[in-house]
């Protein structure tokens, strides 16, 4: 971790996340860094030693310095005067003590000065002894931020951590104003935050209360369904964003996981995905399988195709057609890859041919491909396609 009060010349404390990992013996990454200085008084800092700056939330205090070509967020000290469960009235405070009193939890209230630590809530002991803890009273902290609920139980999946005595009736007692007061957006955000430790946090989302009013649709779900659900949630894990949500929303079937998924405000990219993969679910779930019905697959697939098999093979539980037809898919993925992005037969042959272009040249052109996908050679693939160009030659 660089020493910034060498850099700045100025005591600049590292705060937050990045001190609780360090703690924890993780990497360093996502540092920030605070100090009694005002934005345009760190700015001015900046500048003197010609480190560029951005004005990332400067309104709320934060400038991000670029050092080493890595950013990091500068935040001077603050204090809350009001909240209303979203948002924070704050003033500029003068002692890392006052700001670290508004922090969310003891493990993420410590903060460095060189190698000085600074602990006023005894994060570190709650570190050691494996327990989330608020700074100050629960029901206060969470009354600040209902998202700082949701926060909980990811910090407590993350880090295997208990709960303090009373934590849990307060998240509790107040995960129903979470969809009142909190974007969706932030609310996603944690989740996606929580993917490689998923299953678990949706455990502990359970548990501390706010599942119910996130995604009230796995009240549906039997005991059976909900051990299945937690299981393709562990698996999504260590894969993409589009898998993870995957995971999450298409086993609560809801026969409508676009709505669900613009409701949490995904990327286009990731709806589009858990549409395809929500509609072609049972394509591979049959006694026969051949060259064209993968290849038809592969074309309404699209970029999605290797992530479709993806699903079926490593994250969801697959019966033993889908099995052997993802084996299938192995054994001809090249040969059928080729004939859609390397086709014998195209628009411009069927030109050639004499045909005017029309609907039957998608026919034909998929007739051709069908056959060639089957391991054809180009030459038995002309023959068919010549056959029927004199069938709709006029």
């Amino acid at each position: 971790m660089l020493n910034f009060c060498e850099i700045f010349d100025y005591p600049i404390y590292v705060v937050g996340g990045s001190v609780r990992d360090k703690l924890l013996g993780f990497e360093d990454k996502d540092v920030d860094i605070a100090s009694d200085l005002e934005p345009t008084q760190f700015k001015a800092l900046c500048k003197k030693l010609k480190i560029r700056t951005a004005d990332t939330g400067i309104d709320h205090g934060t400038v991000t310095a670029i050092i080493n070509g890595e950013p990091y967020e500068h935040t001077t000290f603050r204090e809350d005067i009001s909240n209303d469960g979203r948002n924070a009235t704050i003033k500029f405070s003068k002692t890392i003590e006052e700001d670290l009193s508004r922090r969310d939890f003891t493990i993420n209230a410590i903060a460095m000065l060189r190698d000085e630590i600074i602990d006023p809530f005894k994060g570190r002991e709650d570190l050691k002894s494996r327990i989330l803890r608020t700074v100050g009273k629960a029901s206060e902290r969470f009354s600040e931020d209902y998202l700082r609920i949701i926060r909980a139980a990811r910090f407590q999946a993350r880090f295997d951590l208990k709960l303090a005595p009373g934590l849990k009736d307060s998240a509790s007692s107040l995960a129903s104003n979470i969809m009142k007061h909190v974007s969706i957006e932030r609310i996603t955000d944690e989740f996606k935050k929580a993917q490689k430790h998923g299953h678990q946090f949706i455990k502990c989302a359970k548990e501390l209360g706010f599942l119910k009013h996130v995604l009230p649709e796995y009240k549906n779900l039997s005991d059976d369904s909900y051990d299945s659900w937690l299981n393709e949630i562990s698996c999504s894990e260590k894969f993409s964003d589009l898998q993870f949500f995957a995971a999450l929303l298409l086993p609560l079937n809801t026969d409508d996981v676009n709505s669900i998924a613009r409701k949490f405000k995904l990327s286009n990219q990731i709806c589009k995905g858990l549409v395809l993969f929500e509609k072609h679910a049972q394509d591979l779930n049959k006694a026969r399988f051949n060259h064209a019905d993968c290849r038809r697959l592969m074309l309404n697939m699209r970029n999605y195709f290797s992530d479709f098999c993806t699903r079926i093979e490593s994250v969801r539980r697959s019966t033993d057609y889908e099995k052997r037809n993802l084996q299938f898919i192995a054994n001809n993925i090249k040969q059928i890859e080729g004939s859609i992005s390397s086709p014998y037969i195209d628009g411009d042959f069927l030109k050639k041919a004499g045909l005017k272009p029309g609907p039957h040249f998608k026919d034909m052109i998929d007739v051709a491909g069908e056959a060639q996908a089957s391991g054809k050679s180009e030459q038995e693939v002309i023959v068919i396609i010549e056959d029927l160009v004199n069938r709709y030659k006029p």
